[in-house]
């Protein structure tokens, strides 16, 4: 049997092609066990600032990776087989043509499930606790709500590094909270996490403080102030 593995040898290009099928399967596998771990780098690097990793789409992290190493391994092997530069150069440049397509495809789909704020009539639900009491939302307060919630402006990158090492000692543990879910539009849903302190306003969009968003009260926080209470 060892013989006779020690014999084969891919000669034909089906082989070849299928050689590399399976090396992209492996690959992708391999890449896939860290798939949480991409799929919020994707989100927090290349999606909108109010879309959160709990609604964004899936798998485009792992696909790119797996294209940007794939496609020099056949460049490689394709050198070293034809001892031409023209097919490495063209794969190379199809593997970064289909990861740009892919991440371009991800920047539109993750816009479109933000627009969901902008295009659905009614939220499926509306939930907000301010000073730690929950508020009575009226149909006419959704509106401005979501609009208030969707104009916040981030504050600027020396304040969001300040506010992120304080919400790391645990500052921030205790916060109010805004929740507006919008119904499952093209597969997908939206949800408006957005969190509040005596300081600043902010948004997680995944795990850990490093991925906090913070912005500056546009009126929301007086907004809110003035709901009675439904307790």
């Amino acid at each position: 049997m060892i013989e006779k593995i020690k014999k084969l040898k891919i000669t034909r290009k089906r082989d070849w092609a299928i050689a590399f099928l399976f090396l992209t399967l492996i690959v992708y596998c391999f890449i896939n066990i860290k798939a949480v771990y991409i799929d919020e780098k994707m989100v927090f690097l290349f999606s909108p600032d109010k879309l959160t990793y709990f609604n964004a789409p899936e798998g485009y992290g792992t696909a790119i990776l797996t294209v940007l190493i794939v496609a020099p391994i056949a460049a490689a092997v394709l050198l070293w087989k034809t001892k031409k530069w023209k097919a490495p150069v063209l794969t190379l440049l199809a593997g970064v043509t289909i990861s740009a397509m892919l991440l371009g495809a991800f920047q539109i789909q993750s816009q479109k499930i933000v627009d969901i704020a902008y295009t659905t009539m009614s939220p499926e639900r509306v939930t907000v606790f301010y000073n730690g009491i929950r508020r009575s939302v009226g149909e006419e307060d959704i509106p401005e709500l979501v609009k208030l919630c969707m104009e916040l402006e981030p504050l600027s990158n020396e304040e969001q590094e300040k506010y992120r090492e304080a919400a790391g000692s645990g500052w921030y543990a205790k916060s109010d909270k805004i929740r507006i879910i919008f119904p499952r539009v093209n597969g997908h849903s939206y949800l408006i996490p957005v969190q509040m302190t005596d300081d600043v306003i902010y948004i997680c969009r995944m795990h850990g403080v490093k991925s906090y968003v913070f912005y500056s009260d546009n009126g929301l926080r007086d907004f809110v102030s003035a709901m009675p209470s439904a307790e």
